[in-house]
């Protein structure tokens, strides 16, 4: 009796404050009335599938069959919109925990969490939360200058310049052969004024069907690095290839090659590169800028395999590339700072005589001769039921250099077959 006497009190207090809209509340269950003042019930619901609840004021977030084996960045962001940033903040303070374990700090993109997991937050992360009952819709809009999107005739065309970069596909990832100065993911200055200068993922939008409303980048390329680009369909595929990955960098068991035209003569012809890299700031002229540097202390372990293909004299080099671990810039930092042979083109990690030197050899265009010429596709996710190697077409600036200087591609591709097959 008493509790009904307040439940009417409460309810009478609520309905004076109500102006214009006049909420009903015709049949509000006492349940329903103690929700309604929980001071965060717009991001709780217990009956949801992204179930997420306080507890010991902390939040905790229970991982479902939708999100198995998935980033935890990407996890927070799609169940609950709270913004990766601001994710890897709170590992960094090491306010985030999976089943009472604090994750490591040390490489928060390869955190993932799997189905049944509690995912614990601190209480003020509330206020961000929003939580989605279904999957996010991707946008299969595609926006140029001045925010206008793509008419459907640019979506369909472009959406068939794309399928003529496809070099591979199956029904579990596709592999694009991806022209130089396109970026991989969106960063700070987005060139809107073409389509095909677009970050990569936003160009997916063409491709998208009501079948297919996503994909998903599992590695990446510089902007300026043309060649094969896996994406995979769906998510279970992704995580494979990521642990595919994984396997390269424990056992050496080669994935990807790469070719790149290098100032010099590489000596010696061939070997393993094992020099752990780290990002610094340089300051030049009033403007600083981020570079990976050799650092034996706080880098982390990055091996490339490589091996000179063909020399133009003491001028150029042809050189294949392997990478068994996957650091930024890796193959660029290794050829420039160990190998003391840059790529031509690579202003970042050459002296001031090499830069001069592919400025006359690229006419001042801005471009970077490395191709990623080959990956392997493993057996469980090819069409054919065995391991697969893509081998990309050179293309673009890349192909117009490797034919003025008279490099022999069928010699190279023999180095090439040897080097996988091992």
């Amino acid at each position: 009796y008493l509790r009904l006497n307040t439940l009417n009190m409460h309810i009478s207090h609520l309905l004076n404050g109500i102006k214009a809209s006049r909420m009903v509340f015709t049949s509000m269950t006492i349940q329903q009335y103690h929700a309604s003042l929980r001071p965060f019930n717009s991001h709780i619901n217990s009956k949801s599938s992204n179930n997420i609840y306080i507890k010991n004021n902390t939040a905790v977030a229970d991982v479902n069959n939708q999100f198995h084996q998935a980033k935890l960045i990407n996890f927070l962001k799609e169940a609950y919109s709270i913004p990766i940033p601001q994710t890897k903040r709170l590992i960094k303070k090491r306010f985030i925990r999976i089943n009472n374990k604090r994750p490591s700090s040390t490489n928060i993109n390869e955190i993932l969490v799997s189905e049944g997991d509690k995912v614990i937050l601190p209480q003020s992360i509330m206020k961000h939360v929003r939580v989605n009952e279904q999957p996010q819709q991707e946008t299969t809009e595609i926006r140029l200058m001045h925010g206008k999107p793509m008419s459907k005739n640019q979506l369909d065309s472009h959406a068939d310049y794309l399928k003529k970069l496809i070099i591979y596909e199956s029904k579990d990832v596709i592999v694009f052969n991806k022209p130089a100065g396109v970026p991989t993911m969106s960063g700070p200055k987005i060139d809107r004024s073409n389509p095909k200068r677009l970050p990569f993922h936003l160009q997916l939008n063409a491709l998208k069907t009501p079948t297919q409303t996503r994909f998903f980048l599992v590695h990446r390329l510089d902007k300026w690095t043309s060649g094969c680009l896996v994406v995979a369909k769906n998510r279970e595929a992704a995580r494979k290839l990521q642990k595919y990955f994984i396997y390269n960098r424990k056992y050496g068991h080669l994935k990807k090659g790469y070719w790149a035209i290098v100032h010099g003569k590489v000596l010696p012809s061939s070997g393993r590169i094992n020099a752990p890299i780290n990002r610094i700031t340089l300051s030049e002229q009033g403007e600083t800028r981020e570079v990976m540097a050799i650092d034996d202390i706080h880098g982390k372990q990055s091996i490339t395999e490589y091996r000179s293909l063909q020399n133009l004299g003491e001028t150029l080099s042809l050189i294949a590339l392997y990478p068994l671990t996957g650091r930024t810039h890796q193959l660029r930092a290794h050829t420039g700072l160990v190998l003391q042979t840059p790529i031509v083109g690579d202003s970042k990690y050459a002296s001031l005589t090499h830069r001069q030197q592919s400025n006359q050899l690229l006419k001042g265009n801005e471009d970077m001769m490395l191709h990623s010429r080959a990956i392997r596709i493993p057996h469980y996710l090819t069409s054919e039921g065995q391991d697969k190697i893509v081998i990309a077409p050179l293309i673009g600036k890349f192909k117009k250099s490797f034919l003025q200087y008279d490099f022999d591609e069928n010699h190279a591709n023999q180095f090439l077959k040897e080097d996988f097959l091992q």
